[in-house]
């Protein structure tokens, strides 16, 4: 099965962050993701983005897509969910 001409092909880097909305006092848990976007290079850059996105209410999850694909997959050949 192919790609329709609206659909798009997307492939996102290894880390990324999965910005979360906060929840008033509760930072351990964001409520909602709010959108995913690239981790930055650049130390400073990755730094004034936290900066950024904290000052607005938001949380930066930062998670590496390859490990947590590894994982899954571990998961399912241990549960043995592919028999």
């Amino acid at each position: 099965m192919g790609l329709t001409f609206q659909q798009k092909f997307y492939q996102l880097p290894d880390e990324v962050y999965v910005v979360h909305t906060l929840e008033p006092g509760d930072f351990a848990d964001g409520a909602a993701i709010f959108g995913i976007i690239e981790v930055p290079e650049d130390k400073d850059e990755d730094f004034d983005l936290n900066c950024l996105f904290e000052g607005q209410g938001y949380w930066l999850h930062k998670i590496n897509f390859d490990e947590l694909v590894r994982e899954g997959y571990s998961l399912l050949k241990e549960l043995k969910a592919n028999d």
